[in-house]
């Protein structure tokens, strides 16, 4: 979803985001903004911040407090490029924060990276190695990342896995 008060610059993103094939939401404001975030699910929200109502910074806060809408990743898109104004950005719960006056070069890139990441939590990984201390250390950081993990040493174990999750 786009949220930003002007239709020039959400047709510029929506642009931008054209080769992910993505469904894509518009709205003016940070107000409506969360009215469909606590409605529908959705994987990526871009906001600007100066906006009638509720601006980007008070949408993200708002967001990342609520259990059914905090883990969904904002990106900041904002002319604000101070640094203070991104420190906010990032202390309000943003998983990103690009100026707009280099947009154009380094939105897609973020999203995609972040969306790539987010798309991946919940998903099941086996991690397989001879180390048990390459397994644990392995595991828990795909277990911060939300990944679920099952781990097997190498041998009859490994396969056993393998095969029972290749019939699942």
């Amino acid at each position: 979803m786009i949220v930003d008060d002007s239709i020039s610059i959400r047709t510029c993103v929506r642009n931008l985001l054209y080769s992910l094939q993505a469904e894509i939401l518009e709205v003016k404001n940070g107000l409506q903004g969360l009215e469909i975030a606590n409605s529908q699910h959705l994987d990526l929200i871009i906001t600007d911040v100066e906006m009638p109502g509720m601006d980007g910074f008070e949408l993200c806060r708002t967001l990342k407090k609520a259990k059914f809408t905090s883990d969904i990743p904002v990106v900041i898109l904002s002319s604000r490029e101070s640094d203070s104004d991104i420190e906010k950005g990032f202390k309000v719960g943003a998983g990103a924060y690009v100026g707009k006056s280099n947009g154009k070069d380094n939105l897609l890139p973020r999203v995609q990276s972040i969306l790539g990441k987010y798309l991946m939590r919940g998903k099941h990984v086996m991690i397989v190695d001879d180390s048990s201390f390459i397994l644990k250390t392995l595991s828990r950081g795909m277990i911060q990342n939300g990944f679920r993990v099952s781990n097997a040493k190498m041998g009859k174990k490994r396969l056993l896995l393998c095969n029972r999750s290749l019939q699942t």
